[in-house]
Order: structure tokens, then sequence, then C-alpha cells
């Protein structure tokens, strides 16, 4: 018998009723005031208790997100492109609302491995590499078809630290610790 609260919740989100896979291609605008492409895939299990409403998920969460800019925050002549790979860890907490639509919310912390390349006019390109901590933050709107699979959209908040960047301090840029990406949701749930 458990005795401890807390071993019920554990017990739920490593055993697991459901589980699911998300593909969530998607636009992505970065720390520079541009837009790029996206791909995440995010992987679940949980559950919820018998009469329970919520569903709380352990998730896994990985994303590729490529960004071009030349704008008028860098020096004219300037291009750089960023690029992004997440790796995150976290807690999914979903709601139905009325079948077949759900709500949910995603509070995710990791790491992302950012790559930026910055050419200059008659000057050698310029490389930066460096992995970064992050914290995400999603809002979800699901609309299951069939038992087996949803589609749906999400908005996330990515939280980047606010160490110096290289390559903006080179383009005379200043850049946004942050991230929002809108993306389509396709799922499978098991």
């Amino acid at each position: 018998m458990l005795r401890h609260p807390g071993m019920h919740v554990a017990l739920l989100l490593l055993t697991g009723q459901f589980f699911f896979v998300e593909a969530q291609p998607g636009i992505e605008a970065g720390e520079e005031p541009a837009v790029g492409q996206a791909l995440g895939v995010e992987a679940g299990m949980g559950g919820s208790w018998r009469g329970s409403l919520p569903r709380f998920f352990l998730v896994a969460r990985y994303e590729r997100a490529a960004i071009d800019y030349s704008g008028g925050a860098l020096q004219p002549g300037y291009a750089s492109r960023r690029e992004y790979d997440d790796l995150a860890f976290g807690l999914r907490i979903l709601i139905p609302v009325v079948e077949p639509v759900r709500i949910y919310f995603d509070a995710l912390a990791g790491t992302t491995d950012a790559h930026a390349q910055l050419a200059r006019p008659d000057l050698p390109m310029l490389d930066s590499e460096r992995f970064r901590p992050l914290g995400q933050f999603a809002l979800g709107l699901q609309f299951r078809l069939f038992t087996h699979f949803s589609v749906g959209v999400r908005a996330q908040y990515t939280v980047l630290d606010h160490s110096p960047d290289a390559l903006a301090i080179a383009a005379g840029e200043r850049l946004d610790p942050s991230r929002l990406s809108l993306s389509a949701t396709l799922g499978v749930h098991f």
C-alpha cells in the first residue's frame, strides 16, 4: 500500500495509462527579428486518476529550427543564419473540454545546441556553436478526430539565458533571449 501521496503521482506518471507521439511542423520567430521553419517531435506517457478530468504526462521534446536574417538590425551587407536543436523534458497537463476538443499546457526545461553563422562582405564567415539552457512554455488545442489520431495547434514561448553572443556583437546587433513558435500538431495516441 502506498502511504505517501507523492508516490501515487510518480506511479501514475511512470506506469502510464496513455501514450502519445506528436509531429509539430511550424514556424519560429527567433532572437533576431526574423521567422524561419521549425519541426518538433514530442512524446509522453501518463494518465489520470479515476473520476479526474485533467491528465498528466511526463514528456520529452526535440525541435530543430533554422532562421535566416539580413535586416536592418545588422550592419549593411551582413547576413546571419541561426539553427537550434532543442532537447527538453517536462510536464503536460491536458484537459478534455467537450469531445473531441482538448486543451493542454506544457512546461519544459532543457538545452539548445545553437549554431550561428555571420556572412560579412569582403571578410571571412564567422561561425559560433554553443549550448544554452532553455525553458519552454506551450499552450495547445487538440482535436481528437479518432481514438488514436489527433490534429491541433500549438503556441510555444522559449526562454533562453542572457549570455553574450559573439556573432551578435560582431554584427553590431542586440538579440532578444527568447523565441516564439506556432505549429500544427499531428498526434498518434495509444
